[in-house]
């Protein structure tokens, strides 16, 4: 009972942790009705646990130095089946179901080299994967990764952060999630369906390019370009 009762005060201990000091790490990257085949041999499961609740799933995984993703959903009222995993969310293929939580360590993908994600002073995660594909592709590859779009850039600030990923990764041509619509209210939206801010039209190299659907970054400016395949930009 004694040794219970010890675990079940390291488990809280773990989740007041989490919840001070990293609640970026945990909450930003965790995602309802996503889950992966526990039993496919390839999902990389090394621990599995049953368990009171999320948190106590996170806790697992945190304190395991191996563990990069976790999983777990309701087997009853009470009871929650946790599994641990070595891999990365790019590494996984990942499954709806309603019952269950995702969830990864920011460890699992900061650092690989085909990655490089950083924050940046808008509180959003960035990266510029070591790929060039078309906007359907690049679009897919981003969203594997929960939480992750192809970049929206909204206001000044995330407009001159696009212009610094460019540069910092060295690309002639950063796709971006910004599209013309030429027979719609707005010359240029988001794909959330937000007008580009014509106060930022001086960042646009031609206005008068509207035939050619989508934008990327090239030099200093946001240029419009028919699909191709390039560099993109993902936010989180």
């Amino acid at each position: 009972m004694r040794v219970m009762a010890r675990w079940w005060w390291v488990m809280v201990l773990g989740c007041l942790v989490i919840s001070v000091m990293g609640i970026r790490r945990w909450e930003f990257f965790a995602v309802r009705g996503k889950t992966f085949n526990v039993g496919t041999g390839t999902s990389g499961v090394i621990k599995s646990h049953n368990v009171s609740s999320t948190c106590v799933c996170k806790s697992l995984c945190f304190i395991n130095s191996l563990c990069m993703s976790w999983t777990a959903g309701k087997v009853s009222a009470q009871l929650m089946r946790c599994h641990l995993s070595t891999q990365s969310p790019i590494d996984t293929t990942l499954v709806d179901n309603p019952a269950y939580f995702y969830g990864f360590m920011e460890d699992s993908f900061v650092g690989k080299e085909d990655l490089g994600v950083t924050l940046e002073e808008d509180n959003h995660h960035y990266f510029v994967p070591d790929a060039t594909l078309s906007y359907a592709e690049a679009k897919e590859f981003c969203e594997k990764i929960p939480g992750f779009r192809p970049a929206i850039l909204h206001s000044r600030q995330q407009l001159n952060i696009g212009l610094k990923m460019s540069d910092r990764f060295d690309t002639s041509e950063l796709l971006v999630d910004l599209r013309n619509t030429p027979d719609g209210a707005f010359k240029r939206t988001w794909s959330d369906g937000t007008p580009f801010n014509v106060k930022f039209n001086n960042m646009i190299h031609d206005l008068t390019k509207t035939d050619e659907p989508y934008f990327r970054i090239k030099g200093n400016e946001y240029h419009a370009k028919n699909d191709g395949n390039n560099h993109f930009l993902c936010q989180c």
